[in-house]
């Protein structure tokens, strides 16, 4: 009774990995993608003429440069063609040397985004516009602006918004600005050579197995949940290579576990090209005695041959009668 005891508790722990595969909720993987550009040149800088209130008084200076950075939650697509990924990107961030401008403040308004990739999903050209309201937002107000047109950078502040618009993108506001201007308050960077994109993941992290446990002979599927699975080199058991492994998604790996040197936990390690996973209890998978027929279950088996022989022989008969 208890050998059919431990054979139920492994077909409810596969149960519940079938059922973790197909209902869980899989947690968020995060991609950044950076763009910077070579340092400014004296060439590169206008500098305003005059300041005059609600103007920004500044300067830039040889050395700035011009970053544009966002965030998705999975790598983008490949080969992508100009196209609109706004409501991919989860945050951004753009710079230039003298201002930021980031997607929580209420001021910046996503205008364009824009982007072709590779076929290795690399991005190779890039149409993005953010803008920000400085004040009132109106015709005629002040507005920073950094954008990159066919990765071509440029960045100005105290520019004036001559029409209030849609921005182009899925993800605009109905109040981004258009046909924007320039006076003598405005100050400028512009011409400066384009630098690459450049794709980064954080590391992974493994937040739940299924099952958490497996025979010690190996060959136990499991499932393992957790954050960051881009660009997989490795899977390992206790530093034992996975017997085979498919990731599923940015999100989710099938590991076949390798045959264990000694029963009780060991560590699951997810390596990608950004690094491992820090230990956690949550990457934890015990090694359990491997679960061996009794007498009475071999006899059961041996049964069922018997009486599945018996079908086929008497099929087989009832065939030839005929």
């Amino acid at each position: 009774m208890k050998k059919w005891g431990v054979g139920v508790r492994v077909f409810l722990s596969c149960l519940a990995a079938v059922w973790v595969a197909l209902v869980a909720a899989p947690a968020s993987a995060q991609v950044t993608y950076t763009y910077v550009t070579a340092a400014s040149t004296p060439a590169n800088i206008e500098t305003q003429v005059t300041c005059v209130a609600p103007a920004v008084c500044a300067a830039y200076t040889p050395g700035d440069v011009i970053t544009v950075s966002f965030t998705t939650a999975a790598p983008l697509a490949t080969n992508l063609a100009n196209a609109d990924i706004s409501l991919l990107v989860t945050g951004y961030t753009v710079s230039d040397g003298v201002q930021t401008i980031v997607h929580t403040d209420p001021q910046a308004r996503l205008h364009d985004f824009r982007v072709t990739t590779n076929g290795a999903g690399a991005i190779t050209s890039s149409n993005i516009d953010i803008y920000r309201w400085r004040g009132v937002v109106a015709a005629g107000a002040f507005i920073d602006n950094i954008f990159l047109s066919n990765n071509a950078p440029e960045a100005y502040i105290n520019g004036v918004c001559a029409v209030v618009v849609n921005g182009l993108a899925a993800a605009s506001p109905a109040d981004s600005c258009s046909a924007g201007g320039y006076d003598s308050n405005r100050l400028r960077l512009v011409g400066m050579a384009p630098g690459p994109w450049v794709m980064s993941v954080g590391l992974p992290t493994v937040t739940s197995l299924a099952p958490a446990s497996g025979s010690l002979a190996g060959a136990t599927s499991v499932v393992i949940t957790g954050t960051n699975f881009v660009g997989v080199t490795g899977v390992t058991f206790g530093g034992v290579a996975a017997a085979s492994y498919i990731v599923n998604s940015p999100t989710q790996i099938t590991a076949v576990s390798p045959p264990g040197a000694a029963l009780g936990a060991v560590d699951i390690v997810v390596t990608t090209g950004s690094g491992s996973n820090v230990n956690t209890p949550s990457d934890d998978y015990s090694y359990t005695p491997a679960v061996v027929p009794t007498l009475s279950e071999w006899a059961m088996i041996l049964l069922a041959l018997i009486l599945g022989a018996a079908a086929v022989v008497t099929l087989q008969r009832r065939r030839l009668a005929v």
